[in-house]
């Protein structure tokens, strides 16, 4: 695998507001930005990773709870 050493740049497939995202890997943190706009919102990988493992928990969770309700 390879590390980020410079910041890199890329288009995204996804749409907001009917504009492509934009975001700008960086070593530590990621950039991500609406395309031809100037605002731009950072995130540590940390964060993210966190935010997906919580995400992943609620997810277990409510299955958890619909097989309880089933199973009475």
């Amino acid at each position: 695998m390879t590390l980020i050493k410079t910041p890199v740049r890329r288009e995204t497939a996804s749409l907001y507001r009917r504009r492509p995202l934009v975001i700008l890997a960086h070593p530590r943190h990621l950039e991500i930005k609406e395309k031809k706009r100037r605002d731009s919102v950072s995130v540590s990988y940390e964060a993210i990773y966190e935010f997906a493992l919580s995400i992943r928990f609620r997810q277990q969770q409510a299955e958890k709870r619909a097989k309880r309700r089933a199973k009475s």
